[in-house]
């Protein structure tokens, strides 16, 4: 059976940016909500959760993007549980390279929940 392990840290460089790496098999996240966005890629197996309302999947390379304020759960979506790394940026660092890029004001959101993109 695979260990669970988890690192939390805030990146030395970049002011608003938090990371994670983790590898969960039993573990499962209640019905939470995140003030940042959160921007995963899942290394191997399988994360399922459910967001606004939907229950997702993502597999290996499957890219998780949730838009801050949404609440939702996690948990392993096989047995083997799933292995990911996370970015949570800001709101305001997001808002802030979208407005440098030309974006309309308000708060960026994203339109897909699970990317799945080989680039």
């Amino acid at each position: 059976m695979r260990t669970e392990t988890a690192r939390y840290w805030r990146h030395g460089a970049v002011p608003g940016v938090d990371l994670r790496c983790a590898t969960y098999v039993t573990h499962r996240y209640a019905r939470h909500a995140h003030e940042t966005y959160t921007v995963g890629v899942i290394e191997s197996g399988v994360e399922e959760f459910d967001y606004a309302g939907a229950l997702l999947r993502a597999g290996p390379g499957h890219v998780a993007l949730l838009n801050p304020e949404v609440v939702h759960t996690g948990q392993a979506g096989t047995a083997e549980g799933w292995s990911y790394r996370m970015l949570y940026p800001a709101v305001s660092l997001v808002a802030g390279i979208a407005s440098e890029l030309g974006a309309p004001r308000g708060t960026p959101a994203f339109a897909e929940t699970v990317v799945d993109d080989a680039r």
